[in-house]
């Protein structure tokens, strides 16, 4: 049996095609390899190829094994979690005192939040990675129409009514970007420093872009975009997609990136409430292990009011501070653990991927959610703060960005589930039937070349006995 009749019998058994690319370069380069080794011993072409052959065993029992490796794998206990922590949030949101929502708009929110978890996971997330390149074009326009048709009312006036529909339209669009971002700049792999200025440049335009439209407020939101595209980048130059010095790049990058942050901290330093500061202050001297937590005001020591009423308005970064308050300092304490044990479970099931434009696109998602839930954990129990209400969010318990916090973790499933389907490297420009049945058609080729080989090799050989008997 030949190698590549070796191949296409292994690649019957397995079950999930689009694994047969990767297990199909895997054997073959073993087998050649094997063949190398006999031909270094003394062996011709023809006798080492079929001996390495018989050496892998026999195809039928490796394929059924390798299919058993191969087929997709679902992380059950990150869904069920996911779901759970969504379930609670939401009941929290509905009883924590001065909800901006009503009941109603919660429920739906959790619900098409876990729904669209749910249809990302069945997805094969080289699908987005192959149209990234469109999809970041209709997000771009989305983010040019929104902006046209409701930044500006009937007198051009920038902040009127609809500006905060705008704000949330306009930053969910751009937050989506984040996935795409590792599917743009893995079509660069292989290029020098040309690669990585396209690469950087995608990062630059978007952010500066929305910094002009949304002035003041997107300062948070540009630097948690950002940091979740450099780390999408750096993993890049780490894997070695671009042809240049790693750790000097790497080491410029993140210099000037610190610049940001720098500036932005003294920025919303400046400009804090000392008031709110005070008024966080008193509530979390005031919070009870379990139940709700009492103020006292200067009317009189008799005069209280609960600790999660002193703001008066509930605001997205204080929402842990809220059911700190009502509920008591271990239940709050138990909900950031919650979230903080999915987003770790996240970053577990990321180390066991392969693929590296898998790994990439993941750890965008992720460190985007890690970032604002540290920002929010920061923010909201008065450690540092911003005059702009809502600028971040503790993920799947705040209100805002519950549906694309859900989205980004039904991507980390869907590359978990396809952990032992791609090699390090996919082509993500034809991932489709077209392309299995190009492998297939590859083989044939392949395996006629080769027993035409072996028909030669054997003519040779018997033209060789023939005149060796003659003389």
């Amino acid at each position: 049996m030949s190698m590549e009749e070796y191949i296409k019998m292994l690649l019957e058994q397995v079950r999930f095609e689009k694994a047969h690319k990767a297990i199909g370069d895997e054997i073959r380069a073993h087998i050649e390899e094997q063949i190398e080794a006999n031909v270094s011993d003394g062996m011709d072409r023809v006798t080492a190829e079929k001996k390495a052959v018989e050496d892998m065993g026999d195809p039928m029992e490796v394929g059924m094994s390798l299919d058993r490796v191969h087929r997709p794998q679902i992380a059950w206990g990150l869904i069920i979690a996911a779901m759970t922590i969504g379930a609670v949030g939401a009941m929290i949101r509905m009883t924590v005192a001065y909800s901006e929502y009503d009941d109603f708009v919660i429920a739906i929110n959790a619900f098409f939040g876990i729904s669209l978890m749910l249809l990302v996971f069945l997805v094969d997330y080289t699908t987005i990675l192959k149209y990234s390149k469109l999809l970041a074009a209709v997000l771009i326009v989305g983010m040019v129409l929104n902006q046209a048709i409701y930044s500006h009312g009937p007198e051009g006036n920038f902040f009127w009514q609809p500006y905060s529909i705008t704000r949330v339209v306009f930053t969910t669009l751009f937050v989506l970007f984040i996935p795409l971002y590792s599917g743009i700049i893995y079509r660069y792999r292989g290029q020098a420093y040309k690669g990585l200025i396209k690469a950087v440049l995608w990062i630059v335009i978007p952010c500066m872009y929305m910094s002009s439209r949304l002035e003041g407020h997107a300062a948070l939101h540009v630097m948690m975009i950002a940091l979740s595209l450099l780390a999408q980048l750096t993993i890049a130059i780490k894997k070695g997609w671009f042809e240049i010095p790693q750790k000097k790049v790497i080491a410029y990058l993140w210099a000037a990136f610190a610049i940001f942050p720098g500036n932005l901290m003294i920025e919303l330093r400046n400009c804090f409430p000392s008031s709110k500061l005070i008024n966080v202050r008193h509530v979390m001297d005031r919070l009870k292990p379990l139940g709700c937590g009492v103020v006292y005001l200067n009317l009189g020591e008799n005069v209280t009011m609960a600790a999660s009423s002193y703001f008066g308005v509930k605001t997205g970064e204080h929402v842990l501070l809220y059911i700190c308050s009502d509920w008591g300092w271990l239940i709050g304490l138990t909900v950031i653990l919650s979230v903080v044990g999915l987003i770790v479970f996240g970053f577990i099931a990321l180390s066991k991927i392969k693929n590296q434009v898998g790994i990439a696109m993941g750890s965008g998602c992720l460190i985007w959610l890690t970032a604002n839930a540290v920002a929010n954990l920061l923010l909201g129990f008065g450690l540092f703060s911003t005059t702009y209400v809502g600028d971040t969010f503790f993920p799947f318990i705040s209100d805002s960005n519950v549906i694309v916090s859900y989205v980004f973790l039904g991507i980390i499933l869907s590359i978990y589930k396809y952990k032992n389907a791609y090699s390090q490297h996919v082509d993500i420009k034809a991932q489709s039937g077209v392309q299995l049945k190009l492998l297939n058609y590859e083989l044939d080729i392949r395996l006629r070349k080769e027993v035409k080989e072996e028909k030669k090799a054997l003519i040779k050989q018997k033209m060789g006995e023939i005149i060796y008997d003659k003389k």
